[in-house]
């Protein structure tokens, strides 16, 4: 008879504290305790996945020696189950097990990594065995313990990891090579997990950081890539700023991060910042390296806030399941269910209340805290909108949103410059235009009538009711130079790009009459150039007039996409642009 398991709850009391700002320690740790169930239950799917196919036998050796070690002492198990990467592996794990394809890693590659969360647990709870572990990209990975290199002329799939109850352990091949280890000094061939731990005000974040673990980018198996010492001093010299940055002026933030993160993970890019998260990783926070110890410390508040999220949303419903619908998310180019609006309404809030505190303890802030803050003040009360008109949310969901709206409405309103203002909402109006431009089918039956009213010259129809059908990605739309350069002439910095067109530089600068121009004259000859309607748009509205080409730009482009499709279109003239300008709905 199949027993009742406890489900875990969610007090209304923390509830309503995510909803209101930083989490607390309660909070967090009632957060953890659901995941850490879900890891449990993960597990044991994956055992009884496992015993039921002829893949069983690394469940043979492996499980017994978790069991042991779990009543050893079920804290460190706890532990070991709660690192990310072993909440990254469990689900690729089961999806692969499932039939779900995922990537050209072996099942078996996946599979074998449970032997080595038992040998980790093995040292970690001085439990003596002997354990065939998996050898990936030339090294035996033990979570939260190390990693081991063997010195291997050939590939190597397998060693033989012997343990101590001492808790050291020794790793050999079939052909004699091993090394000899003892958690957690380093040794020839051993790399200790590192950790490293900051203090600040009397608060305290410990964090692994996280450079060489196979499923540390919460994908397939990657090989190590470790920090040089320089890299690595640089890293901990920023982080100390940081969390001396956040214990000063951001207390309840750097509480919850105090309690929920556990692993910074370092990414290497040349072109790009970034920040990561994923949600079968609570508590990781994967970055590039940052500029300054300011945009590291909002970072970490930011992508803290995707665990806290995602494991809510395994606690309650806010999104209705019912609710298929793709909606508009003004950080991301791809149309996004409602769950992605939920995560960034959730984490983007916090960037508001982050950058308006710098602006208030910095009367000196740059351009850059301005921008930062405008932007996403903007960007966040735009979703929430959106959110809120829609028929997404459940009452608990709703109930959570109004109170995030509340909370961005109580965030001390900052005198934001006049120009910033405008350069904000010039950056918005393109990014929802293009958005819709690239993904909203037009409705054909409009496009046909409207296509023949302009030949006939006469009123264009009326537009179809609703914003169109979301169909991802139907039309390619390259990003336009003008958001980037908008945004450095507004920072007062240099565009580094080359072969600028002579209309977005005349809108960026501001010489609308002189952008329109060039714009209706780049249409006139070449109809086709998509990013011309929407500079001619974008100009429009900088001078105050209302415009389809914004709001129904795929409308717009649907008749002119049918009317170049004629054998014979001849020259688009400006009164068919003027004509089309009026043919969608202006907002």
């Amino acid at each position: 008879m199949p027993v009742e398991l406890p489900r875990h709850q969610l007090p209304r009391s923390s509830f309503t504290q995510l909803s209101a700002g930083p989490a607390g320690k309660l909070v967090i740790n009632q957060l953890r305790a659901s995941q850490l169930s879900r890891r449990k239950l993960q597990l044991r799917a994956l055992i009884e996945l496992l015993e039921a196919t002829e893949k069983r036998a690394v469940s043979t050796y492996a499980w017994p020696i978790l069991v042991a070690a779990e009543r050893r002492n079920s804290e460190i198990v706890d532990e070991l189950l709660l690192h990310p990467s072993v909440g990254v592996w469990l689900t690729r794990s089961l999806r692969k097990l499932s039939g779900a394809p995922l990537d050209s890693t072996p099942l078996r590659t996946d599979l074998d990594y449970l032997a080595s969360l038992a040998g980790a647990a093995a040292l970690r709870c001085g439990i003596p065995c002997t354990i065939d572990v998996p050898v990936v990209h030339g090294v035996v990975t033990l979570p939260t313990v190390g990693q081991l290199e063997l010195p291997l002329a050939f590939p190597a799939g397998k060693a033989i990891l012997e343990t101590a109850a001492d808790g050291s352990g020794s790793l050999r091949t079939l052909t004699g090579v091993s090394v000899e280890f003892d958690p957690p000094l380093p040794g020839p061939g051993f790399f200790p997990a590192r950790r490293h731990t900051v203090e600040s005000h009397g608060a305290r974040l410990s964090v692994e950081i996280d450079d060489r673990g196979p499923y540390r980018v919460f994908s397939a198996p990657v090989p190590p890539d470790p920090l040089d010492p320089p890299e690595y001093s640089e890293w901990t010299k920023l982080l100390g700023e940081a969390w001396q940055i956040l214990t000063s002026h951001y207390a309840g933030f750097a509480d919850e991060l105090a309690h929920g993160m556990s692993t910074l993970v370092p990414l290497e890019s040349e072109n790009f910042f970034t920040g990561a998260s994923s949600s079968n990783a609570f508590g990781a926070i994967a970055m590039t390296a940052k500029y300054s110890a300011v945009d590291l410390a909002e970072t970490l508040v930011h992508e803290l806030q995707h665990s806290k999220m995602n494991a809510l949303l395994e606690l309650v419903d806010l999104v209705d399941p019912d609710f298929g619908k793709l909606l508009y998310a003004p950080w991301r180019d791809d149309p996004r269910p409602a769950s992605g609006l939920l995560h960034g309404i959730f984490a983007f809030l916090t960037a508001v209340e982050f950058w308006r505190v710098q602006l208030r303890q910095d009367e000196t802030a740059g351009r850059h805290a301005w921008f930062s803050y405008a932007y996403r003040r903007h960007q966040v009360r735009q979703t929430i909108d959106v959110l809120l008109a829609s028929d997404a949310l459940t009452e608990l969901g709703r109930q959570f949103v109004a109170s995030l709206s509340d909370r961005l409405d109580s965030v001390d309103p900052a005198a934001v410059p006049s120009e910033l203002d405008e350069t904000v909402t010039r950056v918005a109006n393109e990014e929802q235009a293009t958005w819709r431009l690239r993904h909203l089918r037009p409705d054909e039956s409009w496009v046909i009538e409207a296509t023949d009213a302009w030949a006939a010259r006469t009123e264009p129809p009326r537009p179809p009711v609703g914003p169109g059908e979301v169909t991802p990605w139907h039309r390619s739309v390259p990003r336009s130079p003008r958001m980037d350069l908008l945004r450095l002439h507004f920072l007062g910095q240099t565009a580094r790009r080359r072969n600028l067109s002579a209309a977005d530089l005349a809108y960026v600068n501001g010489d609308l009459s002189t952008a329109r121009s060039t714009y209706a004259a780049t249409i006139r000859t070449t109809p086709q150039d998509d990013q011309a309607w929407l500079g001619l748009g974008l100009t429009m509205a900088a001078a105050g007039q209302r415009t389809a080409l914004l709001t129904a730009p795929h409308l717009v482009l649907g008749i002119r996409d049918r009317l170049l499709s004629r054998e014979d279109p001849g020259d688009l003239p400006v009164e068919l642009v003027e004509w089309l300008i009026t043919a969608a709905p202006a907002g």
